[in-house]
């Protein structure tokens, strides 16, 4: 059985119960490189999946993580987005949710990262102090 992750984004919960302050979380999940699940060296996809998010407008971060399994349980993988800041803040406001989510997609899709990713859902959280 491999990592299951749900069909749809929930973009609408806005707020993250578990995180304390303000961030913006970023996930790329039910990822394939190449069509393979799991990677035993995942620096070229690393490297490349770093360069998308590098074209998305406004949106800085630290790096790239990625998560993989292989395991009697199966394979999965995907990918986070470590620090991200977008329009200089630590936090999205509701109606930046759509507007983001699409670039990141059209980034994904599009140069090497296109010819070699695919993913079944690009999910956001955020969270806003309360101040």
């Amino acid at each position: 059985m491999a990592f299951e992750y749900q069909t749809q984004s929930i973009i609408e919960s806005f707020e993250l119960q578990a995180m304390l302050g303000e961030g913006i979380a970023i996930h790329v999940y039910g990822t394939t490189w190449n069509g393979l699940s799991w990677l035993s060296d995942p620096t070229e996809a690393l490297a490349v999946v770093n360069d998308a998010f590098d074209t998305v407008p406004d949106l800085s971060f630290s790096g790239i993580q990625i998560f993989s399994s292989l395991s009697s349980l199966g394979v999965g993988m995907a990918f986070a987005v470590v620090d991200s800041v977008y329009k200089n803040r630590t936090y999205l406001d509701p109606d930046e949710i759509g507007p983001l989510r699409t670039n990141i997609a059209l980034a994904l899709s599009t140069g090497e990262c296109g010819l070699h990713l695919t993913y079944d859902d690009v999910v956001l959280g955020t969270s806003k102090s309360a101040s």
